[in-house]
């Protein structure tokens, strides 16, 4: 048998430095596994672990495309006529 910890609903929300309503909704949106046993709640250390990895948020590369006004030039604006779209006669 596995050797693992169940932490409580209070040191999960003390770890993640959220409030236990939070964390409350976090299991029941199916974000966050749990273990049920009677009416207790518990949480898995690993589970735990795995929630701040899928949590975390990567920052964009340096490859993102800085949008042309920022750099300083306009992009000209196209505006829809039915000209420009071939339903003129």
């Amino acid at each position: 048998m596995e050797n693992f910890e169940l932490l409580t609903e209070a040191e999960v929300a003390k770890v993640l430095r959220i409030s236990p309503r939070a964390l409350r909704s976090a299991r029941a949106a199916g974000e966050l596994q749990h273990v049920k046993i009677g009416r207790l709640i518990r949480y898995r250390q690993e589970h735990v672990e795995s929630f701040i990895r899928q949590a975390t948020v990567q920052a964009p590369g340096r490859a993102a495309r800085v949008p042309s006004v920022v750099r300083g030039r306009r992009q000209p604006v196209r505006t829809f006529t039915a000209r420009n779209q071939g339903l003129a006669a």
